[in-house]
């Protein structure tokens, strides 16, 4: 053989294997666009839900009495917020989970119109079921998030 059909021979194995390894180093890199699942926040939404779910129970359950009134039940409001905050701290405590951030302060306004709303006059047993909707769906969205980064999947596009 020639010295110039060794080279050639060379510089294509060399390519080749160049390639591959290019290839396989590709394959393997794993590129994260949101943060990783935090079973913290999924197990926290979870209780927060069902806390304000109960919540909303007692306001139909009570209406009209002491106990459903927003002067007995100031401090649902307040520990509800710093439940909020807490969670919010964690949540943006990890890189790439702003969507988690965002989320939480869209509850933490929801809670504020409750609250408002609440101190305004007694809430009805009428108005419960679209604050109830209004909480499950904004937990139901924090929790999806959550387990979809359980699975490994990209959020949905908006």
């Amino acid at each position: 053989m020639t010295h110039t059909v060794v080279r050639t021979i060379r510089l294509w194995a060399t390519l080749l294997l160049s390639s591959a390894v290019i290839t396989s180093q590709t394959a393997c890199t794993h590129i994260m666009l949101i943060s990783s699942y935090d079973e913290v926040i999924d197990h926290s939404a979870s209780e927060l839900q069902r806390r304000m779910d109960a919540f909303l129970t007692m306001l139909v359950d009570k209406e009209g009495s002491p106990q459903a009134s927003y002067d007995s039940t100031k401090i649902f409001y307040s520990d509800y917020a710093v439940d909020l905050r807490s969670l919010k701290v964690r949540a943006l405590s990890q890189p790439k989970n702003q969507i988690t951030g965002q989320q939480i302060d869209l509850m933490t306004s929801s809670l504020e119109e409750l609250r408002k709303a609440h101190e305004s006059g007694p809430i009805s047993a009428d108005a419960v079921p679209t604050f109830r909707d209004l909480f499950n769906q904004s937990w139901g969205a924090i929790i999806a998030l959550e387990m979809a980064k359980k699975r490994g999947e990209s959020p949905p596009e908006k």
